[in-house]
């Protein structure tokens, strides 16, 4: 008998068992053979398990996918929706948004125009597109130009505007107004308001006098010295000059009667600073022209306070009280209409103060005539 494989016989009797012993035997080549075992469990250990639907081997859709032939694997049959989504159809379904979405679901619908998203006013609840109203605009702390800063109707004053549509505007004296609002002119057809001081309205060259008076040379008189006393007045320069020197006429000699010139600073309307204070010139021995030499800038427009510090009661020049500047009006008692010209201040002859402070009060009386010389 030829030799077989194993797999070439025919299958009789009962199937193999774990516990079944097969022996071979197989040529060893040298006329002998060799004889080889093997087990049940050794042959069917090797083997995979019977396939069992939905044991070993799952199932799909409840269809086992054993034995021959297609598997098909159908499609979506139905489709369940949940508002406001709504679908239609089994195996190709449609699925699209109910008719009655709302505002809060579909904000992409059309709107009523210029309404926004918004809660309800004043209170807390579901948005709806509505009207924006004021309390939805917080309060903008930011600068505008441009037309962004136009408005309309009247600004109030603190905020910016006028308070008015037209400003009432009102010419006083030696004052005219013309155009209209806003473009408007205001003319003054006389000197400036405040305090102006005495001035000197000539030009000089060199060497040229002016008197600290209104106007040119006028008419002069006289006033005593008062011991112990300052005695200053306004004076403010149409234009800037310098002096060589400053002089004072005696018209009367007193014992032991001297006087310095004084120069002071303006501030808010009184003397303030020291500015120039010459030597004692003597008003006791002999009439005159009594000179103290100085070089002193007077700027055009500045309000300088000049006048005299006193000892005992020489007579000197002064310029007459209806030409001097009137600085206050009395406005009651024994006193009231007097006008005042001169203030005034009641220190110790001698070094005057570099401040001049409070002052003791105002005078009604002729201004000395104090004359500078132009360098």
């Amino acid at each position: 008998m030829a030799d077989l494989k194993i797999s070439q016989l025919t299958a009789k009797g009962s199937a193999i068992a774990n516990t079944d012993l097969l022996e071979i035997s197989e040529s060893d080549g040298a006329g002998g053979y060799v004889t080889k075992s093997v087990t049940g469990a050794n042959i069917i250990g090797s083997k995979q398990d019977t396939l069992i639907s939905g044991t070993n081997i799952k199932t799909i859709n409840s269809t086992t996918i054993l034995g021959s032939g297609n598997l098909v694997i159908g499609g979506v049959t139905s489709v369940s929706a949940t508002t406001p989504v709504v679908a239609t159809g089994t195996t190709t379904p449609v699925i699209s948004l109910a008719s009655n979405y709302g505002d809060t679901l579909n904000p992409y619908a059309s709107k009523t125009a210029n309404n926004i998203l918004a809660a309800p006013n004043g209170t807390a609840g579901v948005p709806t597109f509505r009207a924006i109203v004021g309390a939805d605009i917080p309060t903008l702390n930011q600068n505008t130009t441009g037309t962004a800063s136009n408005v309309t109707g009247i600004v109030a004053v603190a905020n910016g505007g006028t308070g008015t549509a037209t400003p009432s505007l009102v010419a006083g004296t030696n004052v005219t107004i013309t155009g209209t609002f806003p473009n408007q002119t205001i003319a003054a057809s006389g000197g400036g308001g405040g305090l102006q001081g005495i001035q000197s309205l000539i030009t000089l060259a060199s060497g040229d006098i002016t008197c600290l008076q209104l106007g040119g040379i006028g008419s002069f008189t006289q006033t005593n010295l008062v011991n112990d006393r300052i005695a200053l007045f306004p004076y403010t320069p149409n234009q800037t000059i310098t002096s060589s020197s400053l002089d004072v006429t005696v018209n009367g000699v007193a014992t032991g009667s001297n006087f310095r010139i004084l120069i002071y600073s303006n501030l808010n309307g009184l003397p303030d600073t020291k500015i120039y204070e010459s030597a004692s010139l003597d008003s006791a021995i002999s009439v005159g022209i009594k000179t103290a030499i100085t070089s002193q800038t007077f700027t055009a427009g500045t309000i300088y306070w000049v006048g005299l510090h006193g000892q005992n009661g020489a007579a000197l020049s002064a310029i007459n009280a209806s030409q001097s500047v009137s600085l206050k009006i009395a406005t009651s008692g024994v006193s009231a209409g007097l006008v005042s010209n001169t203030i005034f201040k009641d220190v110790t002859f001698g070094s005057a103060p570099a401040n001049f402070g409070v002052p003791t009060g105002f005078l009604n009386i002729a201004p000395y005539l104090i004359r500078i010389t132009k360098a």
